[in-house]
């Protein structure tokens, strides 16, 4: 392997748990956990593209 293959492998593992810290601080600021005024209508907005909405508590209303 490359210098060049292992900087790219290095920054697609990087981008990859970026993007997933960032779902999981939205998801759970949707589910309350930030506070229920300020922390649910945040996660909401800074929900990444291509996440999923995932129901921690089936009677959540987020």
């Amino acid at each position: 392997m490359g210098s060049d293959d292992f900087d790219n492998l290095l920054g697609a593992y990087l981008a990859d748990s970026t993007h997933r810290w960032w779902a999981m601080v939205a998801l759970a600021g949707m589910h309350g956990v930030h506070g229920d005024d300020w922390g649910k209508k945040f996660g909401g907005d800074v929900l990444p593209s291509q996440a999923t909405r995932v129901a921690i508590d089936p009677g959540c209303k987020a």
